[in-house]
């Protein structure tokens, strides 16, 4: 079954090109200025990529080989995070696999099919290992080409069986661990070498990924570790192969041969093809009582698929307790907190945004703490070696605590429509202004909570650092208010997510697009004057960050409602 056929992409646009030709109407609407330039990324994408990684890494490279080594470290540790997420929903849960299973192709071959799309996505870590690898051997005056392209090989095998076992055996790894382990990787890069950070690079070596530095230490270039090397190679790749297999076999009916079969009796809603939802709920409480009920077979996917995203959503629909509002009062501390500045019409939009998850503001704030407590021991601890870890920890309690980002909100998230992306809220009549008041008020309350805990914190920093606690505090509330002054532009931020508002440019957004630009870089530069400047000039700054935010907010409404923006935009 073919899946994808260029030749005729090409015979339909040459058709499409003859008739544009033969009718004056439709070579008036097919003006170059009347076109809408698509950012889609060309086949230019990754060698300018590596070009600008590698301008990067030169500016850099006085930072020394074991800096480098430890970004690329970091880098192939979150890399294999993120894809073995993406490689577990691409062969469970994604709309390829639901679309495929109406059609006649078998589990085998869909996995075929995605293992060989995934595999050329991470092309990109056997580049950048070869950047790397390059200004590693570089740097030790050795011919690098050949080396840099072997090790490069042998990174890429690595992260690939790391993935690969990741996605085998491991299940509900959350998005923040990749999202942190590439906040890491940034603060690393731009640190350098300090001696704060250097007892971290031991810790990075004694990863899977990190093992290749240990390697690259003892190879002299003579022919018996080039030996070595290649059957090093050789051993990466059979593992690759095993655990593929190993992942295959969770996939493939063929390996767990167990099959759906079919219900040897009509089921009792179904009156006359009429779907009574009264009877077909009680059959499904009636299912629940019996426990000892054999449990009806699977395929391995759908299994695995179980695993991943948890029980039948239909019990929960047919239940219709979903369409009971939110009980505030019952809610956590935290979130009783929130719901007590909301008003009735705000909490039932704040429900609507909120998708009816279950919230968990007051177990993040409360891992915020332990973190926060961890990072005042290692302050307190006052030695070189912890001050780096005191550091990334701080931030991670930052990051649980406080909506960095402008907090989850999945009505505002893209989700398939007909083959296009569009929010859960667009087909709902949701108003710009009320739904942003309320995630200003809902990321308020949550920032106010974890306030006094990093004043806490960076009071003790201060102290054991030789500074005083009041100027470590100060600076740790000005990113608060700097924080608070961003809100505004980040609920913005949340409704021009799912928007086609810069992805499908033309003429007339070009300004659009620019001014947006110029309003981040105004935001930027207030920001950092409010972290800088003194306390006299520190105020009026900060009032210049939120009147930009402000601004901006405002701007993006009169935009967003007059219908300048389409909610349905092309898949990337």
């Amino acid at each position: 079954m073919r899946l994808y056929s260029l030749a005729l992409v090409w015979r339909l646009r040459r058709a499409v090109r003859q008739r544009v030709r033969k009718s004056k109407s439709l070579r008036r609407r097919a003006r170059w200025w009347r076109r809408s330039f698509k950012l889609d990324r060309p086949a230019i994408y990754e060698p300018l990529l590596i070009i600008v990684l590698a301008a990067i890494i030169a500016i850099h490279l006085e930072k020394g080989n074991a800096w480098l080594l430890a970004c690329l470290t970091l880098y192939c540790t979150a890399t294999a995070v993120m894809r073995s997420r993406q490689l577990q929903s691409l062969m469970t849960v994604s709309p390829e696999r639901l679309l495929f299973h109406f059609y006649p192709l078998s589990d085998t071959h869909f996995f075929r099919w995605g293992l060989q799309v995934f595999l050329w996505k991470t092309a990109r870590i056997w580049l950048a290992s070869g950047v790397a690898f390059a200004f590693v051997f570089e740097a030790q005056n050795e011919p690098w080409f050949w080396k840099a392209a072997a090790f490069a090989t042998l990174q890429w095998l690595v992260t690939v069986a790391a993935i690969f076992a990741l996605a085998a055996y491991v299940y509900g790894i959350h998005k923040w661990v990749p999202v942190g382990l590439y906040l890491a990787l940034i603060v690393v890069f731009y640190a350098g070498p300090l001696p704060y950070f250097a007892p971290i690079y031991p810790v990075l070596q004694a990863l899977p990924t990190g093992w290749i530095d240990f390697a690259i230490t003892a190879f002299h270039e003579r022919v018996s570790e080039w030996i070595a090397l290649m059957m090093l190679i050789v051993l990466a790749a059979v593992s690759v192969r095993t655990l593929a297999m190993r992942f295959r076999a969770r996939i493939v009916v063929g390996a767990a041969p167990e099959q759906v079969s079919e219900p040897a009796h009509e089921p009792k809603h179904q009156i006359m093809g009429v779907l009574n939802e009264d009877a077909q709920l009680d059959e499904l409480l009636e299912d629940e009582e019996e426990e000892d009920k054999p449990a009806r077979p699977q395929t391995a996917w759908q299994n695995l698929r179980l695993q991943l995203v948890g029980a039948s959503v239909g019990k929960h629909i047919l239940s219709r307790d979903w369409l009971a509002p939110r009980e505030w009062s019952m809610e956590p501390w935290l979130e009783r907190l929130a719901g007590l500045w909301l008003t009735e019409p705000e909490k039932r939009t704040a429900e609507f945004l909120l998708g009816g998850a279950v919230l968990r503001w007051h177990e993040l704030w409360r891992g915020s703490v332990i973190i926060a407590a961890a990072a005042s021991v290692l302050f307190v601890v006052g030695l070189p070696s912890t001050y780096a870890i005191g550091i990334l920890a701080a931030s991670l309690s930052a990051l649980l605590g406080v909506p960095v980002l402008g907090g989850n909100w999945p009505a505002t998230s893209p989700a398939r429509l007909s083959g296009k992306l569009s929010p859960l809220h667009g087909c709902f009549p949701l108003e710009y202004r009320t739904a942003c008041r309320v995630m200003w008020k809902i990321n308020l309350v949550r920032t106010a909570a974890w306030t006094p805990v990093g004043l806490l914190m960076s009071a003790l920093a201060g102290l054991s650092y030789g500074s005083a606690a009041g100027i470590a505090a100060w600076l740790v509330l000005k990113g608060v208010l700097v924080y608070t002054a961003s809100i505004p532009l980040l609920s913005a931020g949340q409704f021009s997510k799912s928007t086609n508002d810069t992805s499908n440019l033309r003429l007339a957004t070009l300004p659009l697009v620019g001014f947006a630009m110029l309003i981040v870089l105004m935001f930027a530069t207030a920001g950092i004057m409010t972290m800088a400047l003194p306390t006299g000039l520190a105020f009026p700054s900060l009032g210049m960050t939120l009147g930009i935010s402000l601004g901006a907010w405002w701007l993006y409404e009169r935009y967003y409602e007059r219908g300048q923006v389409d909610l349905v935009r092309e898949p990337k």
